[in-house]
């Protein structure tokens, strides 16, 4: 039995982006490390499905296939401006300093995210993410801020599925 467990690395993307098709072939170019999370990355794939009802059965007799929402959620354990920009669709920019700033935006860019095993055994790649999640960013004494971000992942129209998942077979 092979466990998938562990750690992993998490990439970003723009969308449409070329993705990995085995588990060896390096990550394209345009694929950046995304950075360190606390506590993981979560994959979440939700199907809403609807039971039809006839008159004279107590029991469903089919079922319609509803909505199906999909999200990638983590917490980037680096409070920078990239980091930021990426949890709200904003403008990080450099001063030609050590120093970066950090411009919440109303951009439109969709990402593409890639995730890695470090046992190398697992890819998954979500093709057109936005960020949808609330920034809430807790500063405390007893513990470390990072900033929690939500993708929730879009259809893309090019006939491809919303995510892949490329594995090790045993």
């Amino acid at each position: 039995m092979l466990l998938q467990q562990g750690a992993g690395r998490l990439y970003l993307a723009p969308a449409r982006s070329p993705e990995p098709n085995d588990l060896t072939s390096p990550w394209h170019t345009s694929w950046t490390y995304l950075g360190e999370t606390k506590g993981g990355v979560e994959f979440v794939s939700n199907d809403s499905i609807g039971t039809q009802y006839v008159m004279e059965s107590y029991a469903p007799i089919g079922m319609d296939r509803g909505d199906n929402v999909t999200t990638v959620a983590f917490s980037l354990a680096s409070v920078t401006a990239k980091n930021l920009a990426v949890a709200t669709a904003g403008v990080a920019s450099g001063g030609g300093t050590n120093l970066s700033t950090f411009s919440p935006g109303a951009l439109q860019t969709f990402w593409a995210l890639g995730w890695e095993s470090d046992e190398g055994t697992e890819r998954w790649v979500y093709r057109k993410c936005f960020p949808t999640g609330d920034l809430s960013i807790v500063r405390s004494k007893s513990d470390s801020a990072v900033i929690p971000v939500l993708f929730t992942v879009f259809a893309d129209y090019t006939g491809q599925p919303l995510w892949t998942t490329i594995t090790e077979d045993e």
